[in-house]
């Protein structure tokens, strides 16, 4: 690729985070950006991982079949596991901010008008977040399916990992059986730790 077609490239990466106006670290727009975002996804996991419990996750690749289950593949311990992906945030928000732009306003979760209707509490952050957990679950009984691994990622700009912590500790997680294990994955947060926040769920 020349420098300018990944100049272009870079260019276009940035104006899908600014059109989406909102939690945007992770942004996509078409199936094969998704397709981009969920190795990035699985990658920031795997150095989060590495970082807070050293666990070596490597070879990360998509599956092949782009509507499958799971998102991707990886190698730990000499065995492939399976890694999928979903996403916490506040859609309606997303919606809204968007409809607003279309129309030439130009606000975001930082605006005065959507400040409030930004935050999150404990018990609103509970309920995405099971209702995370349970809807993927669901799915995968129907399908008679297994992930060994389930990301729960998030970029919210007023869910501090500080905060986070503390309402996990008082969030009681049950175990799927379609699910090996959980984990609530959060963009980069200064100071916080040295790769971006994760957290186990079970």
């Amino acid at each position: 690729m020349s420098s300018e077609a990944e100049l272009n490239a870079l260019r276009r990466w940035l104006d899908i985070k600014k059109r989406r106006g909102h939690a945007h670290m992770w942004a996509w727009e078409t199936s094969d950006d998704l397709v981009v975002v969920e190795r990035v996804v699985a990658g920031d996991f795997a150095r989060a991982a590495y970082a807070k419990w050293g666990r070596e996750i490597s070879s990360i690749r998509s599956n092949p079949q782009r509507n499958g289950v799971p998102d991707c593949y990886a190698t730990e311990d000499a065995k492939t596991i399976s890694i999928e992906l979903t996403e916490f945030v506040d859609g309606r928000l997303v919606d809204h901010i968007r409809a607003a732009r279309a129309e030439g306003f130009d606000v975001s979760a930082f605006s005065a008008t959507l400040f409030e209707r930004a935050q999150w509490d404990a018990e609103r952050f509970e309920a995405e977040l099971l209702k995370r957990l349970t809807s993927k679950s669901a799915k995968y009984v129907r399908n008679n399916e297994f992930v060994d691994l389930l990301v729960i990622y998030a970029d919210e700009p007023w869910l501090m990992p500080t905060i986070v912590e503390q309402w996990l500790d008082t969030i009681t997680v049950v175990g799927h059986p379609t699910i090996g294990s959980a984990y609530l994955l959060m963009s980069y947060f200064p100071g916080y730790s040295e790769a971006c926040p994760v957290f186990q769920l079970y």
